[in-house]
């Protein structure tokens, strides 16, 4: 009975952890062909840009028109590799539909409360609730980055990789081009 005991126990500590790495390595399957676009990133609330080890803020898209309203759909980003991607907001977008002359389509919804002044478009999978993304970033580089979205925008940015049912995530984040972290 002893020997059955601890080969439950040993059984039912080993699931979490199979799990795990299942959950991940079906993560990483996903994104394995993944495509891959750089986005700036702009502050969100300048007065209050900085949380904790978290840097909110919106992607800062070139529009080719702007939406007429908030809605649910998939952005196009249109062909070339700009600095900041041209793109246009397909409306009632269902994952896995292409469009003729998108390069990568994205998952998520429009905002019109924002503080660039223009539209927004917050990928689903980043969505803080608050219609702009949190960055990640270390406490020794938190208020750099922070005066740098302030004084310098544009000179942040992310770059994502979009899978293919549109869902993103965040591969790297860059500043002037150099990678800060991942």
């Amino acid at each position: 009975m002893n020997r059955l005991h601890v080969a439950a126990v040993a059984v039912t500590l080993a699931l979490p952890i199979v799990a795990l790495g299942t959950m991940i390595g079906q993560q990483e399957l996903r994104l394995s062909d993944a495509q891959q676009v750089n986005v700036p990133v702009r502050g969100f609330d300048p007065r209050d840009l900085l949380r904790g080890h978290y840097i909110t803020g919106q992607f800062d898209w070139d529009w080719e028109t702007p939406p007429d309203a908030d809605g649910k759909g998939g952005l196009c980003i249109l062909p070339g590799n700009e600095a900041r991607p041209k793109v246009l907001f397909r409306k009632d977008w269902q994952p896995g539909e292409r469009f003729d002359g998108c390069r990568l389509v994205i998952a998520g919804h429009t905002a019109a409360r924002l503080s660039i002044g223009t539209t927004a478009f917050v990928p689903d999978s980043l969505d803080n609730d608050g219609g702009g993304v949190r960055l990640y970033v270390s406490e020794t580089r938190a208020p750099e980055l922070e005066e740098l979205l302030v004084k310098r925008p544009g000179a942040l940015t992310v770059d994502l990789a979009v899978r293919r049912d549109g869902g993103v995530a965040i591969k790297t984040l860059r500043v002037d081009g150099k990678i800060v972290g991942r």
